[in-house]
């Protein structure tokens, strides 16, 4: 593996009070309702969790090249965000998203257009800011020996409707992203293990050229209407860049679960701690974390944040995070 790996984040910050001003107009010219976990105050809060994120990276992810943080045109950056360091690249929206998508206030539409950033690697890691390297890793987590990402998924997202449930527009999404590479590609190989299940929520490998080969093959039929400035349910994720590198024979499946099972004889569960892959924690389970943590050890961990979310839950949140990253990065500007 001799090219470089980057890391790209997007990111805002409902505390900025000029894009909250545009944000709310634009919403109110649309009619658009913000509420609720997918489109409440709670998808733009930052928590301050791009700074330790950050420090994750620092002290656990040193094969990362070069970190981009994606934010709207008209956003403050954070900060304390060392943007004049050669390891970080504040990357403004309309570098990479054409005029007509402009503004976007959707991840969703976002994602599709990071492998346009100038100069991000062939290999490149996308992170939500909420996500978490908690013990040191190399690229042989994220990409294979065949240089080939490693694409980790986690139970399935058709429990709502077998169980006559509402589908959350997420995992609406998921479905948009399966059944179009389904359509052209049927179900094979690695593609047949990941279908109808979630992707990990958490730290993922892409290859640009996927990303182009896959844009290229479905077109303006599955693009052209991926871009609406606040999410509806319809768009596809992300996502479909790793089913349709799985179904290509372009990546690899894994499910996200932990590496030492109760089978193991009891000896060997002795001699070797029981890593996970990654774990997320919704707003209700933030405070069993430490624990789990502590006895799991997973490469990644992700504090989601929710509509439920208590003042209480965000302040010991902060907390947690202050005394589990506690000192600066080489991203930040005082690192004393």
């Amino acid at each position: 593996m001799e090219s470089p790996v980057d890391l790209v984040y997007c990111w805002c910050d409902d505390a900025d009070a000029v894009w909250r001003e545009k944000r709310d107009r634009f919403a109110a010219e649309r009619g658009y309702v913000m509420s609720g976990h997918e489109s409440g105050a709670c998808r733009y809060r930052s928590n301050d969790d791009l700074r330790f994120s950050l420090r994750s990276v620092g002290l656990y992810a040193p094969f990362v090249r070069r970190v981009f943080v994606v934010v709207d045109d008209d956003a403050a950056s954070p900060p304390w965000l060392d943007a004049s360091s050669g390891r970080v690249r504040v990357v403004r929206h309309g570098e990479i998203m054409p005029r007509d998508a402009l503004p976007s206030f959707n991840s969703v539409a976002i994602e599709h257009f990071l492998h346009r950033i100038p100069g991000l690697s062939e290999r490149f890691l996308y992170a939500n800011d909420d996500m978490m390297f908690n013990r040191r890793l190399d690229e042989r987590f994220f990409y294979a020996s065949d240089g080939l990402p490693v694409c980790r998924y986690a139970g399935r997202y058709d429990t709502y409707a077998k169980r006559g449930l509402p589908v959350p527009s997420y995992n609406q999404m998921l479905r948009n992203s399966d059944e179009i590479v389904r359509r052209d590609f049927g179900l094979a190989g690695d593609f047949a293990r990941a279908y109808g299940m979630h992707p990990h929520h958490n730290v993922d490998a892409y290859l640009k050229s996927d990303i182009e080969a896959c844009a290229e093959h479905f077109g303006a039929e599955a693009f052209g209407e991926s871009h609406p400035p606040f999410r509806t349910g319809r768009e596809l994720l992300r996502f479909v860049y790793s089913a349709y590198a799985l179904a290509a024979g372009r990546a690899h499946f894994r499910l996200a679960r932990f590496r030492v099972g109760t089978k193991r004889p009891w000896y060997k569960r002795l001699l070797r701690p029981a890593y996970a892959d990654s774990l997320v924690f919704p707003a209700a389970k933030w405070r069993t974390a430490e624990a789990l943590l502590a006895k799991y050890r997973p490469g990644l961990f992700c504090f989601n944040d929710s509509a439920d979310a208590t003042p209480a839950d965000l302040e010991w949140l902060a907390g947690f995070y202050r005394r589990r990253f506690p000192s600066p990065s080489p991203f930040e500007r005082d690192r004393s």
